[in-house]
């Protein structure tokens, strides 16, 4: 145990595990400083060993590493910082998750403004209608459900879910994009 002690004394870092190592053993030490070995579990002891003697040998090697290594420039410097990944997560994040979020609901926004009176329309219940009067200045839209007129029901503009096309429309548009 004293060439243990020698050897962990080397370095700061070894010297934590160590000095953890004789704490958590030093209430079990005999005056004369031994530890008797049936008072441990039959792990605990070269548990500890393992990791003082791995602590070692990784400390030397990083002192012996450390001393060779060349001086990083600034960009290294840089491109090795952990908030440069954690920056890049973020950015990738909004490009990928929030930027096409805020253009679908600002679509959906444009699409709710402009509606105008006999386009088809679908509620998010589930209710199919026909624009009756769409106030521009107004949250509220009244659709007809039958074709006789007779049902009505006024929703808030939220709660139309889609704006159907009607075929001779979207034709016409198709004619005039042509046209040009």
């Amino acid at each position: 145990m004293a060439n243990q002690e020698n050897r962990c004394s080397q370095d700061g870092l070894v010297a934590v595990f160590c000095t953890a190592y004789y704490a958590a053993f030093a209430p079990l030490r005999r005056p004369s400083g031994v530890i008797p070995l049936n008072s441990l579990p039959p792990f605990a002891e070269s548990l500890f060993l393992r990791t003082c003697e791995l602590a070692c040998l990784l400390a030397q090697d990083a002192g012996a590493a450390g001393d060779a290594a060349p001086e990083m420039s600034p960009v290294q410097r840089i491109l090795n910082s952990p908030f440069l990944l954690g920056g890049g997560l973020l950015a990738l994040f909004y490009i990928m998750v929030l930027l096409p979020e805020k253009r679908k609901k600002q679509q959906a926004a444009e699409k709710l403004s402009q509606l105008k009176k006999n386009q088809r329309v679908i509620t998010i219940g589930g209710i199919h209608g026909v624009i009756v009067s769409a106030p521009a200045d107004s949250d509220v839209v009244t659709i007809r459900t039958d074709e006789s007129g007779s049902n009505r029901l006024k929703v808030n503009r939220s709660a139309i879910a889609t704006v159907l096309s009607d075929d001779k429309a979207e034709a016409k548009k198709e004619k005039e994009a042509d046209s040009k």
